[in-house]
């Protein structure tokens, strides 16, 4: 938030025109890509892999695509009746699937690349402004079981938009807020990665309309 609004008012004093924006479809694009990637079952990881073991950030997702389909669907229902939302709706979403299934999530990803676009000639944008990561910067090896903090990248590397991070300052500690409220196992992941975040970097993303790398860079 404050790296954001520290962007923006630098922008504004450049002379740059800063409208807010409401990116459409977030939550579905997320969940789309996390489709998208696990379509063929981890195969095509496991022949570039060739016997390596997987990174910590793909493990869980190797673990889970190894549960038979009868099994995720159970499992999601039980995370669901937990309040675990957005797990189940993970679990619903990943693994194997046909090729006609495939090719629908094709379209969707098309359908929506243009919903986006129709978004940003609405609001006459060049650029987006917005955070890389739903955290700052983790600590080493903390990032194995947190794949949704990718989010805001997931959304422009799926749509093939060009966007790059820069830095713009450090996490005070008053920038830590402490969990409040009902919270699932995302929240609380976030809020322990927040509390030892202190001093580490914070970045913005800069997103920019396809064949526009340029104005990403500028």
């Amino acid at each position: 938030g404050r790296a954001s609004r520290m962007a923006r008012e630098h922008l504004e004093s450049l002379g740059a025109t800063v409208v807010d924006y409401a990116p459409p479809r977030a939550a579905d694009i997320f969940y789309l890509w996390l489709a998208a990637i696990s379509s063929d079952g981890a195969a095509t990881y496991e022949d570039r892999l060739a016997g390596e073991p997987f990174i910590e950030q793909l493990k869980m997702m190797r673990r889970t695509l190894g549960l038979p389909k009868v099994v995720r669907k159970c499992v999601a229902a039980i995370e669901q009746g937990r309040g675990e939302k957005r797990v189940a709706r993970f679990l619903r979403v990943i693994g194997e699937k046909p090729v006609q299934e495939y090719w629908s999530l094709t379209a969707e990803r098309t359908q929506i690349r243009r919903e986006v676009l129709d978004a940003w000639n609405h609001s006459e944008l060049d650029a987006v402004v917005c955070p890389p990561h739903a955290t700052p910067a983790m600590a080493h090896r903390t990032s194995g079981d947190f794949a949704f903090s990718l989010s805001y990248m997931f959304r422009y590397s799926l749509l093939n938009f060009p966007a790059g991070v820069v830095p713009v300052t450090q996490v005070k500690a008053e920038d830590v807020e402490p969990l409040t409220g009902k919270a699932d196992r995302i929240d609380r992941k976030k809020a322990d990665v927040d509390a030892a975040s202190v001093g580490l970097p914070v970045g913005v993303q800069v997103a920019a309309r396809p064949y526009q790398e340029h104005i990403a860079l500028a």
